[in-house]
């Protein structure tokens, strides 16, 4: 019973990945640009967003 819960959270996973996948290069062809350089953009500003709510700590 487990193992078929942890299949099926696994199988979920993999279609948001997908799913996430798919619409983030959607968006990196509507602004011209590398997927790689989309999710660095977006890294970076999560750090950026991170650091400023916790100023004590570095990501």
């Amino acid at each position: 019973m487990a193992n078929q819960r942890d299949q099926d959270k696994r199988a979920i996973s993999g279609w948001i990945h997908k799913d996430l996948k798919a619409r983030l290069m959607l968006v990196a062809n509507e602004l011209d640009i590398p997927l790689s350089a989309l999710i660095e953009k977006i890294l970076e500003e999560q750090v950026h967003h991170y650091e400023k709510r916790h100023p004590t700590r570095k990501a």
